[in-house]
């Protein structure tokens, strides 16, 4: 087991965080800059959470990692995306909530993590998986700073238009980030990608679909009376013309999401 010096060794023993919080209030337990590279190690230390799959389990060990995560966030070094990025695809097989809790810190560390999540998209090197990955920390980035909303979706698009061999699942995912960032500019380019059957329909919908929820086209026949079932509820929406809340809808998902999240992580104790 890895071991900690003072005064990374306290969050060896602070236990459960939640999900979506800032966690306590590190810099005051002695915690600065200069332990950033200490708390990288300790957030990508895979044998902390490995404590969750022994009889003998040390459950707040377990938690050190994501305490490390948000420390990081609360320090806002930026010096440690790469670091982070480069665990990504072990981290992926470990844990799958250190991916969603990555999200947030990028969230937290804005447009100065761009950089190294751009070059980490890019890199043909990194499986299409943790590619897709990468895409809910570009869309939590662009909406909590608006500021970066168009350099995202540009590359994004610039992504999905100029690399034809990208995966299909991954090209999906590009296009649900892109409709999640309500990206009108990139419909051009989400249509060649459908048109060049390049994108996994199964993610976000097929090109009538992403034309309608980008409010750019009617509304498809399948969703208006989808297998048979009862037509949903709608609200009128601008211009008078009917359509579903989709940010409500989205945001109904994003908290199913998180519930099944916080109880398989308990089914694990």
């Amino acid at each position: 087991m890895s071991t900690y010096q003072p005064p990374l060794d306290q969050l060896l023993r602070l236990g459960e965080v939640e999900l979506g919080t800032e966690g306590p209030d590190y810099r005051a337990m002695g915690i600065g800059p200069e332990h950033v590279p200490e708390l990288t190690r300790m957030a990508t230390d895979a044998d902390l959470f490995a404590q969750l799959d022994r009889e003998d389990v040390d459950e707040a060990q377990a938690w050190a990692c994501e305490h490390a995560l948000k420390a990081i966030a609360q320090l806002r070094a930026v010096e440690a995306v790469g670091p982070l990025l480069a665990d990504y695809a072990r981290m992926i097989d470990v844990h799958d909530f250190w991916v969603e809790e990555l999200a947030e810190v990028m969230e937290t560390l804005g447009p100065g993590a761009l950089p190294d999540l751009e070059r980490s998209f890019e890199d043909p090197a990194n499986e299409h998986r943790l590619r897709s990955g990468l895409c809910e920390s570009f869309t939590k980035i662009a909406l909590a700073h608006p500021e970066s909303r168009e350099r995202v979706v540009a590359f994004l698009t610039r992504m999905l238009a100029e690399h034809p061999e990208t995966d299909e699942t991954l090209n999906g995912f590009i296009v649900a980030t892109l409709l999640d960032l309500e990206a009108t500019e990139a419909a051009p380019a989400i249509e060649a990608a459908f048109e060049a059957n390049r994108v996994d329909i199964s993610i976000a919908g097929d090109w009538p679909i992403v034309r309608y929820e980008l409010g750019l086209g009617p509304m498809p026949e399948n969703l208006r009376f989808a297998s048979g079932v009862s037509r949903p509820s709608f609200e009128v929406g601008p211009g008078g013309a009917n359509r579903p809340d989709l940010k409500k809808l989205k945001a109904k998902k994003k908290q199913q999401k998180q519930a099944r999240a916080r109880s398989n992580k308990r089914k694990k104790r």
